[in-house]
């Protein structure tokens, strides 16, 4: 499907209305709780914005994850979208989103079209209540990710990323120490599970809407 008509479809998508967290769960990690059972145990989380941005290359529409760099904490060499904390500066969690996805891949936030947010979710081991925002590039943005926190960017077409050959199931390193075992999306040879494979299920349940 050409980038344009991938676009409009996927407007209309999402104005009928989000899957919700039922979709989200179809990939989470095992044992893992409701967003609701598990903000009961943290009534404070840390306000936190990712953007799922859409590009076209070659005509069609891809997206950008980025691996994070090694570090000491529970989300070391993972595989999410650009996004962070929200921060004093920010006016709203979609400004977080905007902000984060120019600092960390060196696109401006200014070509950056944004749909809206999907469902957001919590993650218990770093305490972050994440809201996802769709986001539009309407041409190839120029890349240029920032060494300090990422290690490399994921380039996947929307094609790649949805086809059921994507996903797997694979045992991983939880809070850096539990290994798991979890269903998970397999991109350009990355593990993505968590939190972000769950956005993308969501992702994944609007673009059936209208991708066949």
């Amino acid at each position: 499907m050409e980038f344009k008509n991938f676009v409009d479809n996927l407007r209309s998508a999402y104005e009928q209305g989000l899957p919700g967290e039922a979709e989200q769960m179809k990939m989470s990690p095992m044992g893992r709780g409701s967003s609701k059972e598990a903000l009961a145990k943290h009534p404070n989380p840390k306000e936190s914005a990712v953007l799922m941005a859409m590009y076209p290359l070659e005509g069609r529409a891809h997206t950008v994850l980025m691996v994070r760099n090694s570090y000491p904490g529970v989300h070391s060499a993972q595989v999410s979208f650009p996004g962070g904390k929200q921060e004093l500066e920010d006016t709203n969690l979609e400004s977080t989103a905007l902000r984060e996805f120019e600092e960390e891949t060196g696109v401006s936030s200014s070509q950056v079209e944004v749909l809206g947010p999907m469902s957001d979710l919590f993650i218990p081991p770093s305490g972050f209540h994440v809201t996802p925002y769709l986001g539009i590039l309407h041409e190839r943005p120029q890349f240029e990710p920032d060494p300090e926190e990422v290690a490399k960017l994921l380039h996947p077409s929307i094609h790649q990323l949805l086809h059921e050959e994507t996903k797997a199931e694979r045992t991983v390193v939880a809070s850096g120490k539990y290994k798991i075992k979890t269903p998970c999306y397999l991109v350009e040879e990355e593990i993505v599970w968590g939190a972000t494979a769950m956005m993308i299920r969501e992702f994944e349940t609007l673009c059936k809407r209208f991708l066949h």
